[in-house]
């Protein structure tokens, strides 16, 4: 189950295994929504920076993006194809224009800009727990699982191409480090965690 407040603190949205997605208000607690076009359990929600839209990932691999207002879908994105490709975490850039997403077996940005969105992996292979876009824009900060243990710290381009695996440890720094101990959970913040910047 995902939990998701509105920034303002108006709405929370809850997902569940019965594959949908509710708009609940926070001061009332009244259901006011059941987002239901997904076809597998809902496993990660994100606002974009203006709290119009929402982002769910489920546990086959689709991404919708949708109008909270309305609940109309504007986009369904499947960036990465075959068994074991859910998304368990997602996260929009503070411009809204870049959705990026944390899948059971890579992690990848969607651009939001154009007619399509389009998709594109960073790092194959590397299944990922938790993803969050940093403040700056430039930054992706990304706490990645392997099956023999957790990833470790790196701090690469975004840009440029990667390899298909986990980089090798490095520090996470900067004004993307302080964003994260100051906006993720704790027992979230004790992964390691891998920061792309430009």
């Amino acid at each position: 189950m995902e939990l998701l407040s509105t920034p303002d603190g108006r709405y929370i949205l809850s997902s569940s295994e019965d594959e949908t997605v509710k708009v609940w208000d926070a001061s009332s607690r009244k259901l006011l929504n059941t987002y239901t076009a997904h076809g597998s359990y809902v496993r990660a929600l994100a606002f974009d920076p203006n709290t119009s839209l929402v982002a769910s990932g489920d546990g086959d691999g689709e991404i919708h993006i949708w109008r909270l207002s309305s609940l109309e879908r504007i986009a369904t994105v499947h960036p990465i194809q075959g068994e074991g490709a859910g998304i368990p975490s997602l996260s929009f850039s503070p411009d809204g224009r870049t959705l990026a997403f944390g899948a059971d077996r890579g992690v990848g940005l969607i651009e939001l800009g154009g007619d399509e969105p389009q998709p594109r992996v960073l790092l194959a292979d590397c299944p990922s727990a938790v993803v969050v876009m940093c403040p700056s824009a430039h930054e992706l900060a990304v706490a990645c699982m392997h099956r023999h243990g957790p990833a470790a710290h790196e701090c690469v381009d975004h840009s440029a191409d990667l390899s298909t695996t986990c980089p090798r440890p490095a520090t996470v720094q900067g004004a993307c480090s302080n964003y994260l101990t100051s906006t993720v959970a704790p027992a979230a913040w004790s992964l390691p965690w891998t920061v792309f910047a430009s």
